[in-house]
């Protein structure tokens, strides 16, 4: 907790990147298309995210990197119509950092010699950087809380039907989100 509490944001990017070229370097190039960049941006602004991210493969849905990066599988984009999806994602993978700090999922994952070298030196090894983007990779996608997931759709202005019915089309696994959408009846504020 304590190393968590002093690493400073400038670190959290700092690693945060190195995992994304460790991660490229298993899943190819991100898209880098010039229609996709500044839609891109919009996305990652409407949604206080710092950077969205879209690769070809590798990431089954989403990851959230330290420093605030979100990694999205270009299905999320391609497959769906409607932006509300994609949103929903983002707000998924914001949601499950909330919940559990990506640079605590690394450094539990690599166990307290690695805690406490970024904690006296202010780096952590190439190595186990290179074995986290790994591990990222075959991650399985967690469920956030529905209430706090919710709450985030509300507060962003999205609504969470579409992207309910996108985790399950017949609905009945992601009831709370379709029932409690907070804009299916009413319109989104101007």
């Amino acid at each position: 907790d304590h190393t968590l509490g002093v690493v400073p944001k400038v670190k959290r990017v700092e690693i945060g990147q190195t995992l994304e070229t460790e991660l490229t370097r298993l899943t190819g190039a991100p898209c880098r298309g010039v229609l996709a960049s500044p839609a891109l941006a919009r996305l990652a602004d409407r949604l206080d995210v710092p950077r969205l991210v879209v690769l070809r493969g590798g990431v089954q849905e989403t990851l959230h990197l330290p420093g605030g990066t979100i990694l999205l599988n270009r299905a999320i984009v391609e497959d769906f119509e409607e932006p509300d999806i994609a949103a929903g994602y983002i707000l998924a993978a914001k949601a499950d950092a909330a919940k559990y700090d990506p640079l605590r999922a690394l450094l539990e994952s690599h166990g307290p010699l690695t805690t406490l070298r970024l904690l006296t030196t202010g780096t952590l090894p190439d190595a186990t950087l290179r074995t986290h983007a790994e591990e990222l990779v075959l991650r399985k996608p967690t469920s956030p809380d529905s209430e706090h997931l919710l709450g985030l759709f509300r507060d962003y202005e999205v609504k969470s039907t579409p992207y309910a019915y996108a985790l399950d089309p017949s609905g009945e696994s992601t009831l709370p989100l379709i029932e409690a959408d907070p804009y299916e009846t009413s319109p989104l504020p101007v």
